[in-house]
């Protein structure tokens, strides 16, 4: 899959994630995996630990603890996403936050309960922060 990378990533520096969020856009829970007309997505997103960041024009490749945490949300039976229930973006106090310019995998803990017939796209919500020139820092959040 190819990304196209958020605006901020050109012109700013010291990029930093909170975390990544994803979503599956069209696809319908199996009836056997629903409960009161709702079933879960339950996903797991995680970084290789291995990440690159961009200071004056300068790559700087530095390493850290790779960072997985759970995405939980609702799906209805006509695939519309209800409430999310665990968040995988959250606040972080490492000096070495996870930066977008990594290795993410997203994986899918539960794919025997959706039907994938009409999945229409992966919509992935990005919440972090940039240093721009004349600026300390400008919070950030997009989806692509």
């Amino acid at each position: 899959m190819r990304i196209a990378s958020p605006a901020y990533s050109n012109n700013g520096s010291h990029i930093h994630l909170e975390g990544l969020e994803a979503f599956l856009q069209g696809v319908i829970p199996r009836a056997e995996a629903t409960s009161n007309g709702i079933a879960q997505a339950n996903i797991d997103i995680s970084t290789s630990g291995v990440y690159a960041d961009i200071q004056d024009g300068q790559i700087f490749h530095f390493t850290s603890l790779p960072r997985q945490v759970r995405l939980i949300y609702e799906i209805d039976e006509s695939g519309d996403i209800g409430d999310t229930l665990v968040h995988a973006i959250s606040p972080t106090t490492e000096h070495a936050e996870p930066t977008l310019f990594t290795q993410w995998t997203i994986q899918l803990l539960n794919p025997d309960d959706l039907a994938f017939t009409k999945l229409s796209r992966l919509q992935l919500h990005w919440k972090g922060s940039a240093r721009f020139v004349g600026k300390l820092s400008a919070p950030s959040g997009g989806s692509t």
